[in-house]
């Protein structure tokens, strides 16, 4: 009986530092594209779940006593605490930088997927625009981000002048229609559009009342785009006859969005390396991956004079969610700049399945 208990406690032992690597090895494959990790990546939308079990786990170890086993997890909890701070709130609103801070001089910038206004079933697709026109009105940012706008060769009633007008308040609209989805950028600043070359954002330049330009990427990249049933696949409890099909379609459709994020992002990265002007970026919108992915780690690692900075500050104690709709919580909504970030908000507006993101920059 002494050996065996000395075996399972031994096998406990291994099996919680096998899942402690796994959890920093998860954490830290993001700099690996997708192309080279193939199905491991998905493992990255699983990465919040393991972090917590790992908690657990450790605090297990402790109670039995475990106590070189529990030391080595609880230092891979501290290895990985940065990546889980992006996916896991820690803070209450009294931790967070006060609305007070913001200065005049500050841009107000918005980013919002409105779900091609059909998410509110309240309304019919041709008047609900307007809501979303009237939440944004009151927000009264300086610069706003629209995606997944939807295309009027789809939806005859919502032209580009209805859109217009519904947004009139602006006197700088720019638009970019691509298999993702429109994207618009309303501005009070004058606008420059570039060359529409990229695939999943629209890249204009805005002059700021200091007369200094700011790259504005404004992105909608590769959305996973599963079914309802594919969605049930993932969320059921029980496996049917014909949930291991809808699992590998599922699969499928993620492994696809990988790859075409990865040419996108890399794309994205790219012509921000090779911008010689020196002006500051901001890059948001819809990215369709967590930050525990390739395409975060890409947009902040990029070797631009100044880095990225994600403007996300944690409003809640638990997991981060830009994302309302029926898959488990994820933040895939954000706003990068080389702007200092002052204040950020995310706002439950009721006409998407995605949250608003509203951040004040420090020029």
């Amino acid at each position: 009986m002494k050996i065996l208990r000395f075996l399972f406690q031994h096998l406990i032992s291994l099996c919680a530092l096998l899942f402690a690597l796994i959890v920093v090895g998860v954490a830290h494959s993001v700099s690996l594209p997708p192309s080279v990790l193939r199905t491991l990546c998905l493992s990255w939308f699983a990465f919040p779940y393991l972090w917590l079990s790992l908690c657990l786990v450790s605090l297990l170890l402790i109670y039995f006593h475990h106590t070189l086993t529990a030391l080595f997890c609880i230092a891979a909890l501290i290895f990985t605490s940065r990546p889980a701070s992006l996916v896991i709130g820690f803070d209450t609103p009294d931790d967070l930088p006060s609305a007070d801070s913001i200065s005049s001089s500050d841009i107000h910038v918005l980013s919002y997927n409105v779900s091609s206004f059909v998410y509110s079933h309240d309304q019919p697709l041709y008047t609900s625009h307007l809501q979303v026109a009237h939440l944004i009105d009151s927000l009264n940012a300086d610069i706003v981000c629209l995606q997944e706008i939807p295309n009027e060769r789809l939806f005859d009633k919502l032209t580009s002048d209805t859109l217009k007008a519904a947004f009139g308040r602006y006197p700088y609209q720019l638009t970019s229609q691509h298999t993702n989805g429109c994207q618009i950028v309303l501005s009070r600043f004058p606008l420059t559009q570039f060359p529409d070359t990229l695939h999943g954002a629209l890249l204009c330049s805005a002059t700021l009342p200091t007369g200094r330009d700011v790259l504005l990427f404004n992105c909608h990249l590769a959305s996973l785009r599963l079914s309802i049933t594919q969605v049930d696949a993932v969320t059921q409890q029980h496996m049917d006859s014909t949930r291991s099909v809808r699992l590998y379609e599922t699969y499928s459709r993620l492994r696809s969005a990988f790859l075409k994020r990865e040419k996108e992002v890399n794309d994205i990265a790219h012509l921000i390396n090779s911008d010689t002007s020196s002006s500051d970026v901001i890059v948001c919108g819809d990215f369709n991956d967590t930050p525990i992915s390739y395409t975060y780690h890409t947009f902040t690692h990029i070797s631009h004079p100044k880095p990225l900075v994600d403007a996300f500050r944690p409003q809640y104690y638990g997991l981060a969610r830009t994302y309302r709709g029926n898959l488990p919580p994820l933040r895939i909504d954000f706003l990068l700049s080389t702007l200092q970030p002052i204040h950020y908000v995310e706002h439950n507006l009721p006409s998407s399945d995605h949250k608003a993101i509203e951040v004040y920059l420090r020029p």
